[in-house]
C-alpha cells in the first residue's frame, strides 16, 4: 500500500527534505522522496525544558531525539519495551536516564 501521509519529526533542527522529517521504519526510509521541503514547512525545534512525546512507534533501543526531546513510545504493543524516563529537573535529556522493561 502506498502512503501519501506520514508523521513528521517536527522537532528536527535543520530539515532539508521530506526524507529528513518522515517517521517511517528503517526499511521504508529510502521510499520517502528526498525532495526539498516546501518553504512554508512549519517545524518546531524544542526550546526550553525537555519535552516527552508518544504515539510514534519507534524501533530499536530508546534514545533521545534531540537534547530537549524524547519519545517514550517504543512499540510496547508490538513486543517492544515499555519505556519511561527518570527526569530530575535536568535541562537536557540524559540518555542514561531511560528505563525500559519488556
Amino acid at each position: 500500500m502506498e502512503r501519501h501521509e506520514v508523521r513528521t519529526k517536527w522537532w528536527h533542527e535543520d530539515p532539508g527534505s521530506f526524507r529528513d522529517v518522515a517517521i517511517v521504519g528503517r526499511h521504508e526510509a529510502e521510499r520517502v522522496p528526498d525532495h526539498p521541503l516546501p518553504d512554508d514547512y512549519l517545524g518546531a525545534p524544542v526550546r526550553g525544558c525537555p519535552v516527552f512525546v508518544g504515539h510514534h512507534w519507534m524501533e530499536g533501543e530508546p534514545v533521545r531525539m534531540t537534547p530537549k526531546l524524547a519519545c517514550l513510545d517504543w512499540s510496547a504493543a508490538k513486543n517492544g519495551p515499555l519505556v519511561a524516563y527518570r527526569w530530575d529537573g535536568e535541562d537536557e535529556i540524559d540518555p542514561q536516564r531511560f528505563v525500559a522493561a519488556g
